[in-house]
């Protein structure tokens, strides 16, 4: 059997982690660097087995850390024949409803709601603090260019965060909205 490989079929996890563990490139005497091994590929027949129990599977196969939330559980049955580590965990992960969010060596799984949920109530923060921010306004005088014509063009670039008005007599935009909105205007100009 070659060393990036492990092939499995087994019906109890004690003898799933004893065949990964005698079996896992990381655990033999001739391991290399990570950065020169191929991608480590895995072999997985199981049936009616907890989806925590392969997910540690695969952290060990993928020497990798994998936090499970209190929400994952169910039983799933995989066959998968020599495939890459990542590749099996998306899969597992698709099937039973899960996602993950990965943090350094860590990968993180739990419900994909539950990561949606998360992603919401972050925009909802960045809102709420980009609302109690005060407004602030610059004048920008324009030369060499048509401030009317530029105003479409910051309109896309700023978005609802700024509102942009323009004194066609100095050919100077006002732009009114939060410091870190113009901020971008700021970076662009």
């Amino acid at each position: 059997m070659e060393g990036k490989r492990t092939h499995m079929r087994c019906t109890s996890l004690a003898l799933c982690l004893m065949l990964l563990l005698s079996l896992s490139p990381g655990h033999t005497s001739g391991a290399t660097a990570a950065s020169a091994m191929p991608p480590k590929t895995v072999s997985l027949d199981v049936q009616g087995t907890d989806v925590r129990d392969v997910l540690r599977l695969l952290a060990e196969t993928g020497g990798i850390n994998i936090l499970a939330s209190g929400e994952v559980q169910g039983t799933i049955t995989v066959r998968l024949v020599d495939i890459p580590w990542e590749q099996a965990l998306e899969a597992v992960l698709k099937l039973t409803g899960l996602a993950q969010e990965r943090q350094g060596n860590v990968i993180l799984v739990a419900p994909a709601e539950h990561f949606r949920s998360v992603r919401e109530e972050r925009v909802r923060a960045h809102q709420a603090a980009a609302q109690t921010e005060p407004k602030i306004t610059r004048a920008v005088p324009v030369n060499y260019a048509n401030a009317t014509q530029l105003k479409a063009t910051l309109e896309k670039l700023l978005g609802a965060c700024a509102t942009i008005a323009v004194d066609g007599r100095t050919n100077t935009l006002i732009l009114s909205g939060t410091p870190s909105c113009l901020r971008v205007w700021e970076g662009a100009h």
